[in-house]
């Protein structure tokens, strides 16, 4: 197993910037692996699933590789008012993974929790057909949310916009983009009914199969849930 923490020059972002690779090289007999690129919350960089899950087992047990870059504030967006992320995440670090890393990038997948499951979403609408699974962890598209204060301002960064309505029917709002979306029988979502971000989880899973939601009861999702059910769906 290769855990490795890699410093990037980004080109898209004209700044360095970090991700954590997760490699299963002494246990699976393969040239090449898939890719799972997987987005912490706000407030964490590309350290923490690996601090608050086992990505490692996980990516033994699924003979694939993990990616986890840091996104910082960005809503995975080509930020109004910053740095370019969603062509550093869609399109910068595909390249230099498969320059340095044995992998298969006709194998990709994407997951993420809260707003890294915002950031998810996006980058697979916005890039149709790169990812083979999208997998959505406790946030849907945002318009029907009320941010906290603390996220107003990188809000406003990535979107020039005040408040999460005012991105409705807009090239953010995943769920009007998901209407001429051909690859929404990939998507998977889960949520809870206490999650931060519970009432666009909720918009979006109408505009989902049925069996690609699965809702939860009590109390909000956590590391060790999302791990469970990051474990579950890609099987």
């Amino acid at each position: 197993m290769a855990v490795i923490i890699h410093h990037f020059y980004s080109n898209a972002l004209t700044e360095c910037n970090s991700m954590s690779v997760i490699v299963p090289i002494e246990k699976a007999d393969r040239d090449t692996y898939p890719v799972l690129w997987l987005i912490p919350p706000f407030g964490s960089d590309h350290t923490a699933w690996i601090r608050h899950t086992d990505m490692e087992r996980l990516a033994e047990e699924k003979e694939i590789m993990i990616v986890m870059p840091d996104m910082k504030l960005s809503f995975g967006t080509d930020m109004k008012h910053g740095l370019k992320y969603r062509t550093m995440l869609t399109e910068e670090l595909p390249q230099i993974i498969s320059h340095v890393y044995p992998a298969d990038l006709s194998q990709q997948m994407i997951a993420g929790a809260k707003e890294g499951a915002y950031i998810t979403m996006y980058s697979s609408l916005t890039c149709a057909g790169q990812y083979k699974r999208t997998i959505a962890l406790s946030c849907g598209s945002l318009t029907d949310e009320c941010l906290p204060d603390d996220l107003k301002k990188p809000f406003f960064n990535a979107f020039a916009a005040a408040d999460p309505a005012e991105l409705l029917n807009t090239e953010y709002d995943v769920c009007n983009m998901l209407k001429n979306c051909k690859y929404a029988n990939d998507w998977f979502l889960a949520w809870s009914e206490n999650d931060t971000y519970h009432r666009s989880c909720e918009r979006l899973s109408g505009y989902l199969l049925k069996e690609s939601v699965k809702e939860y009861k009590g109390a909000a999702l956590s590391w060790n849930a999302w791990e469970s059910i990051l474990r579950e769906t890609l099987n």
